[in-house]
């Protein structure tokens, strides 16, 4: 019986996937009760042969056109056998006790519809240079959700082609329970290519959040 599925979307990022996909190997966890979805949004570089090398070991899903983000977490999200979701970036990885931890908490906490925890600012060295609460500066990962919570909510709203995370989040606490772990079991590598670097697509999207919520 599958409890946990690690969906981790990739758009050419090869230079990082294989160690995001190890981590989520790596899990101190029961092999039999997770997935490991790899959803490659249409990626021009050496993603697919490093997705390959793992065989039927993961469960990949390739894309003939980039869709975005959101609708390729929305592609892992249905293709997802697991009670509980878990979502992780292709430059990112996971403590080995990501999932064991959190998904003791909602086994335990039947009134928590998610939980998110803290993570670790890393450089491409993999050094850590610094630390962020979840609560203080919210990431879209690291937070593993009840799967039918997500469906209730209609998923990610595909239009966002940035902080379509915030968007989630806001339509998913006004509805359901999202709790916190105060515990860095979170891997955020900041590059230079990293998405939330461009300013322009930045601030777009964020007037759109901000109409759409009516926020200030």
């Amino acid at each position: 019986m599958i409890k946990v599925s690690i969906i981790i979307t990739n758009h050419n990022y090869s230079k990082y996937l294989n160690r995001s996909i190890r981590s989520a190997f790596v899990q101190n966890y029961p092999v039999e009760k997770y997935e490991i979805i790899v959803v490659d949004d249409a990626s021009s570089d050496w993603s697919r042969e490093i997705i390959e090398s793992y065989g039927r070991l993961i469960e990949a899903i390739y894309l003939d056109r980039n869709v975005g983000l959101a609708a390729a977490r929305n592609i892992g999200i249905k293709a997802a056998k697991g009670r509980y979701v878990l979502f992780l970036d292709a430059d990112d990885y996971l403590s080995r006790d990501m999932i064991y931890i959190e998904s003791m908490f909602l086994d335990l906490n039947p009134e928590w519809d998610a939980v998110a925890c803290d993570y670790y600012l890393i450089d491409d060295n993999e050094e850590i240079i610094g630390r962020n609460s979840c609560l203080e500066i919210p990431i879209a990962c690291g937070i593993m959700f009840r799967k039918e919570k997500l469906v209730d909510i209609g998923m990610y709203d595909e239009s966002f082609k940035m902080h379509e995370d915030k968007d989630l989040q806001i339509r998913f606490s006004k509805k359901f329970n999202l709790r916190h772990i105060e515990l860095p079991l979170y891997r955020y590598r900041q590059h230079d290519s990293n998405l939330s670097r461009n300013e322009a697509l930045s601030k777009r999207y964020m007037e759109k959040l901000k109409s759409k919520h009516n926020l200030k």
